[in-house]
Parts: structure tokens; C-alpha cells; sequence
């Protein structure tokens, strides 16, 4: 029965880390500019509302959403969803290889967690042991994949903004990494601790599992 639990309860963390991941896959608020208006900048600071940056705008793997103005370089064209741009023309190619990278490894990350749970819910259902080990090393093989993808979109935060020609001055914006930055990394560590209960529960369940030789 304990063994039955642990599958229960790492089928339901598994389903968790797919959605987190998801979610943050498909949201817009990896990271964030703000302005910060003049009052903020301290009494020494003389200058008047138009030095302040006019472009705030969040973003997540795919768009750039600015919350008021539009860059006059951003075409009508290039505008898919209200203030939304999609990203594609990065100011230099490392810049584009880490985006590249994060989307690519965030979406095949999502694939192999889907994938794990197919093997681990007919590993259940056969009450095979090899499906559900397999399902576990699955889902490590996704960690390392979401570690990918979270650190390169850190790699091309990094890159814009010290890139000499960014508009934005750091005392003029507050920037910070938004919701769908941290949902991203609770899939992270959903993922581990499902993939450790499978390989765990695999191991201790004894012979109330069939080896699995015969799955296929």
C-alpha cells in the first residue's frame, strides 16, 4: 500500500512540475523593467521626466511586452499581441544563442516530462518496475535540461543588459525577474523530488512489481 502512495504522490508532483513548467513556458514575466519615476532618484537629482526611461516592458521566452511607450524601432508590423513583440532580432549572436538555447531547452524539457509520464502511468498500470525506473531517469534527464534552459535565459539577461548600447541606465530603471522566472525553477525542484520518489519506490518495492522484461 506504501508503495501504491509513493506512485500516487510522485504522479501528482510529476503532473505539477509539467504544469509549472508550462505555465512559465507560456507567460511573459521572466523579467522586468521598470521606471523609477523622478522623486525616487533623490532630491540631489535635477533631472526633468523626459531623461526618465520611457520603455518599461517585461518579458518571457518568446515576447517583449512594453507596458506604455513602443521603441519608435519596434515596427506596427512586428506587433503580434497588444503591446507584445516577438523576439527575434537580437542586437548579437551570443544574445540569440541563449535565447535559443532557453526556449529550445524549456520546450524539450516539457516533452520529457510528458514522456515520463506516459512510462510511469503504464508502469503502474502493468505494475512493471522497468517503465517506472525508466520514467525516473527521464525525469533527472529533464532537470538537467530545465537547469539548462533557466540558466542560459540568465546567460541573455546578462548579455543585454551589459550591452554598451542598452538605453537602459541603471538609475533610471528597477529590473528584477518576474513570476514566471520562479515558476519555472519550483518545476525544477518538483521534477528532482518526483524523479527521486520513482527510483526510490522502483527499488523498494520489491516483488510487488514484475521486473518488466516483458514490457515491451
Amino acid at each position: 500500500m506504501s508503495v501504491v502512495c509513493c506512485f500516487s504522490f510522485a504522479g501528482i508532483l510529476g503532473v505539477c512540475s509539467l504544469v509549472c513548467l508550462a505555465l512559465a513556458a507560456g507567460t511573459d514575466f521572466w523579467f522586468a523593467i521598470h521606471a523609477i519615476h523622478n522623486h525616487e532618484l533623490g532630491e540631489n537629482d535635477n533631472r526633468n521626466a523626459t531623461d526618465t526611461f520611457l520603455y518599461p516592458y517585461h518579458m518571457g521566452l518568446w515576447l517583449t511586452c512594453y507596458e506604455k511607450n513602443i521603441p519608435d524601432t519596434v515596427r506596427a508590423e512586428d506587433i503580434i499581441r497588444e503591446q507584445c513583440v516577438l523576439d527575434y532580432n537580437f542586437k548579437s549572436n551570443s544574445i540569440e544563442d541563449f535565447a535559443r538555447t532557453s526556449v529550445t531547452s524549456i520546450v524539450l524539457a516539457c516533452g520529457i516530462i510528458l514522456a515520463a509520464g506516459i512510462l510511469g502511468f503504464a508502469g503502474c498500470i502493468c505494475r512493471k518496475q522497468t517503465p517506472l525506473f525508466t520514467s525516473g531517469i527521464f525525469l533527472f534527464a529533464s532537470c538537467i535540461v530545465t537547469l539548462i534552459g533557466m540558466c542560459t535565459f540568465i546567460g541573455r539577461i546578462l548579455l543585454q543588459q551589459s550591452d554598451p548600447e542598452n538605453p537602459v541606465r541603471g538609475d533610471e530603471v528597477e529590473a528584477e525577474f518576474g513570476w514566471s522566472f520562479y515558476v519555472g525553477w519550483a518545476s525544477l525542484g518538483l521534477q528532482l523530488l518526483t524523479a527521486a520518489i520513482l527510483i526510490g519506490a522502483t527499488k523498494g518495492c520489491g516483488s510487488s512489481f514484475k521486473s518488466g522484461e516483458d514490457f515491451m
